[in-house]
């Protein structure tokens, strides 16, 4: 019998909410982000090194031959925690973790081409992976494909899945949102044709449960297991199998879809008959935070739930919406410890419920643009939150911002005078420029002024429509907050500056961003 993996430190852990319901991420990443940066500027060196590397070697290592040989769960607990920190800390500019993420694919990818990664193994860092929002490579998915051919495992068949699926149903208390996380995170290192026939045998099947998991993989990236979630739907369909809760939830994400989807769906399912809207919550306020710099951003709401309260977060990127939790069954200090949080985490006000609206309409264009899936986790906030009915906006950032300074007057001395000026609000103290193409551009120079001259002259001009949206989707979230300085103003004309034809060098809020970049990056290194 093979040793067993040696039981190791523990990464540091973020805390989870008692009684939340998550989309498969333990925190926001715009806390993380902010949190690196302040880091950066402040400390020597990176963060801690959790040892991603020793840690995937210990588990390639460790036998399965008999039951006993299976990891501590501890351990792949902490294992996943860490790859999730080090995604983290990688969209947030550290090089570090970058460098780790890579080194632990190439030790993945060197032990799958010579397929030694024991099978089982192999499931459990596809799911690992999958769960960290993390490709696990090609070099495993063919490792995991010639596994099954050998095995004789060229297809899977529907009468499979009953069995299939009762393990995850069991850990997952019948609820179709946490059911599809593992189950989509089970069968993602799967080959094309095997995921395929697991969606469409889930979809087809029997089960009630799996047609209701099933309906998640209508937003599923792979074009061809969205399908075959379409084909099977459509066959419990025309046995009339398919729940009203289902359908009204496909009419839902109908509108979220690529057209070619869209079409497929529409040709597999009527959509005439979809059930009623689910009776919402009764919600008391509504928050937006502005953008950091990376694009990212949070909505919050909070609902009366009863004698209880619960919350329900969105966090949005440039792609669109990456992230929905739901936290339910909350007491009134929790949920005032959770804006408190939320607020702390990036400059936050409270909006408007059209405002709110808006900005999760935007959002989902950003995902209809740019190709990006959507959580199936949305669906259920939406539902709760009673916005059943919102529907992708593909404004671009000018057409937002015209919008926005529609009755403002550009003669306006005072927000003339605020423009002319670097921003000194906290909404743009964390907008900086990283990753691999920003640090080869800095590590040329030899001065952060230097630096910062060379990020105006070569990189920022291709980042104009970026940072007019940060400014644009950031004005919309500052608009409806009491305040005398109207910050929201500022950062409009600021995005209508950034896409004109002025140099960046002369719009104040370009050089400080490239100030802190540079400063960042020689603080760091």
């Amino acid at each position: 019998m093979k040793k067993q993996a040696a039981k190791r430190r523990k990464p540091a852990r973020r805390k989870r909410t008692a009684n939340a319901r998550t989309a498969g991420l333990s925190a926001s990443d715009i806390g993380a982000i902010r949190r690196r940066l302040i880091e950066s500027l402040i400390e020597d060196g990176g963060p801690e090194d959790h040892g991603l590397e020793e840690m995937v070697e210990e588990l390639l290592a460790a036998g399965l031959d008999a039951s006993d040989d299976m990891p501590d769960p501890e351990m792949l607990s902490e294992f996943g925690d860490a790859l999730e920190e080090a995604r983290i800390n990688a969209n947030g500019g550290d090089p570090g973790a970058r460098e780790t993420l890579e080194t632990v694919r190439a030790v993945i990818d060197k032990a799958a081409r010579r397929d030694g990664i024991d099978p089982r193994m192999l499931m459990m860092l596809g799911q690992l992976f999958a769960a960290a929002r993390l490709d696990i490579g090609d070099a495993a998915r063919a490792s995991m494909a010639r596994i099954l051919k050998s095995a004789g495992g060229d297809g899977l068949k529907e009468d499979s899945f009953p069995s299939f699926l009762e393990p995850i149903r069991q850990a997952s208390h019948e609820d179709p949102f946490e059911t599809y996380d593992k189950f989509s995170s089970f069968i993602d290192i799967l080959p094309t044709g095997h995921k395929t026939a697991a969606v469409a045998a889930l979809a087809a099947g029997s089960d009630a449960l799996g047609r209701r998991v099933a309906v998640g993989f209508l937003l599923h990236p792979d074009e061809h297991v969205a399908l075959a979630a379409v084909r099977g739907l459509a066959g419990s369909d025309a046995r009339g199998n398919l729940d009203p809760e289902s359908r009204r939830r496909i009419r839902m994400i109908r509108d979220w879809l690529a057209p070619a989807r869209r079409d497929a769906l529409d040709a597999a399912i009527p959509t005439a008959e979809a059930g009623a809207p689910r009776g919402a919550v009764k919600l008391l306020k509504t928050m937006a935070s502005v953008c950091d710099g990376s694009g990212a951003a949070n909505l919050y709401a909070t609902a009366k739930d009863g004698s209880r309260y619960l919350m329900t977060s969105l966090m949005t990127k440039q792609t669109g919406v990456v992230e929905a939790l739901l936290f339910d069954d909350l007491p009134k200090d929790a949920v005032r410890s959770f804006e408190e949080t939320a607020s702390s985490a990036a400059p936050t006000s409270e909006v408007s419920l059209p405002t709110f609206s808006r900005l999760v309409q935007l959002a989902l264009g950003r995902n209809l643009a740019s190709g990006a899936p959507l959580p199936f986790a949305l669906v259920r906030t939406l539902e709760t939150l009673g916005l059943e009915t919102l529907v992708p906006d593909l404004a671009t950032p000018d057409e937002i911002i015209d919008s926005l300074l529609a009755d403002v007057a550009g003669s306006d001395e005072a927000v003339r005078d605020r423009r002319a000026s670097p921003l000194d609000d906290d909404i743009a103290r964390g907008w900086f420029e990283a990753g691999e193409e920003v640090d080869a551009i800095l590590d040329t120079a030899d001065s952060p002024e230097e630096a910062a001259q060379a990020l105006l002259e070569s990189y920022l001009p291709r980042r104009r429509a970026f940072w007019a949206s940060q400014c644009a989707l950031s004005a919309l979230a500052t608009k409806d907050r009491a305040s005398r300085h109207e910050v929201w103003k500022t950062l409009a004309l600021v995005g209508r500056d950034v896409l004109s034809d002025i140099p960046l060098d002369e719009i104040p809020l370009m050089r400080q961003i490239a100030d802190t970049s540079a400063l960042a990056y020689f603080m760091n290194g």
